[in-house]
């Protein structure tokens, strides 16, 4: 038996169907057809033109400006694939059709780069984290990671690639050689970059980072000074009305957080008993004041009396009231001026983040509580406190141990 049957956009061609029956029962009482036909085969001297499958992409067309042009459409998603030739452009698209983003696009969530990836997963993580931390993300993935691998299809990124970016960061930092961002490359970008890999691609490839060696960051050396040194510096910037004079006894009586202090409001202080409300930072970058990373940097703190008396004179001077901050130097310039003023009351140059660490060894050192310190630092535990000073306090073991033999006998 002929049926008559119209195949798109060809004629109507006979084909032949024969009946199929189980047992004996015909199917539906219908006939089973069975058509095998080559897309791109003639029948009687005429092209024969077959529908393409949901998900097999497109027929190959020229466009207006000679290139061929063809499409495939992916969990909602289209992809166009361009060449200079039909074979090209169909070639491209069939490449795409047996990738692993086609084949599970739900996995891949429709990204066909890098790029792509990474705009997504820091779109998510920006409600999540931290303004700063957020930061420190979107900076890595810009400056580092997109440079390198952006255009890359996330199904065929291996430990390879993410090993040789890791290793080119690794040799810029031991170089000492600075990027397009014109900041030096710290010890920790190789870590904030394996990081943000390993998350956005969790899910996706969760055996990506296994045989990634983790990069160890480099702990920066604290250089505190002892207390003689940081009276010298507190009595040369009060002589000559230092700007910064009231700041700087702040962060040396207190072991404050610069972006701590330079959050500060009047309304943060109470000057009858001496308390500090740290509710906030500042954010350099952004320039507007954030909450703290840790609910241990919330924190109460007591001001000795020098320093609530030179903190109300600077505030009384600068006019500043309510929720105002009461520090607005400048960070970098602020750098620059210590510095200057450290040459000038001749104690060793330190960073400013120093100011802090000098802050704990001098109060270690005066036998105050641990405890109390780490409180002050806003640190999570005793623990951090005792395991970053430990090591600068070199007699501390010696005197333990005169002490407990004069106790005891």
């Amino acid at each position: 038996m002929e049926l008559p049957i119209s195949i798109r956009g060809a004629v109507n061609y006979p084909v032949r169907a024969e009946s199929t029956q189980r047992g004996s029962k015909s199917i539906c009482g219908s006939f089973l057809i069975d058509v095998r036909i080559d897309r791109n085969s003639e029948c009687d001297g005429k092209a024969v033109s077959v529908a393409r499958s949901k998900g097999e992409g497109s027929t190959v067309k020229q466009r207006k400006d000679g290139r061929f042009v063809c499409h495939v459409t992916i969990a909602g998603k289209r992809t166009f694939f361009y060449g200079q030739s039909r074979k090209d452009a169909g070639d491209k698209m069939r490449a795409f059709l047996s990738s692993p983003v086609a084949a599970n696009p739900k996995k891949f969530d429709g990204h066909r780069t890098i790029n792509e990836l990474l705009d997504s997963w820091l779109a998510r993580k920006k409600k999540a984290i931290k303004d700063r931390t957020y930061g420190s993300y979107e900076s890595v993935v810009r400056l580092h990671i997109k440079p390198a691998l952006g255009e890359l299809d996330p199904a065929k990124l291996t430990a390879r690639h993410v090993v040789a970016l890791l290793d080119a960061l690794e040799h810029t930092v031991k170089a000492g050689r600075k990027d397009d961002s014109t900041d030096m490359i710290g010890p920790r970008t190789g870590q904030i970059v394996y990081t943000t890999l390993s998350q956005a691609f969790r899910i996706l490839n969760p055996c990506l980072m296994l045989t990634v060696p983790k990069p160890k960051g480099e702990k920066m050396e604290i250089q505190p000074w002892d207390g003689e040194q940081a009276r010298t510096f507190l009595l040369h910037v009060d002589a000559v009305n230092d700007a910064a004079a009231a700041l700087y006894r702040l962060a040396l009586t207190t072991g404050m957080r610069k972006g701590e202090m330079l959050a500060l409001t009047v309304n943060d202080l109470n000057f009858k008993n001496g308390e500090v409300r740290i509710t906030k930072t500042w954010n350099e970058k952004m320039l507007k004041a954030t909450s703290p990373k840790t609910k241990s940097s919330r924190r109460t703190i007591i001001m000795p009396e020098r320093t609530r008396q030179a903190l109300r004179a600077y505030i009384m001077q600068v006019g500043v009231r309510g929720d105002s901050r009461i520090f607005t130097l400048e960070p970098r310039n602020l750098t620059k001026s210590m510095h200057k003023a450290m040459e000038a009351a001749k104690v060793p140059k330190i960073r400013f983040h120093d100011l802090r660490h000098s802050y704990a060894t001098v109060a270690l050192a005066a036998g105050v509580n641990v405890k109390v310190i780490s409180l002050s630092l806003g640190h999570a535990s005793v623990k951090i406190t005792l395991d970053t000073y430990a090591h600068v306090l070199p007699g501390q073991s010696e005197a333990a141990a005169e002490k407990i033999d004069a106790a005891i006998g």
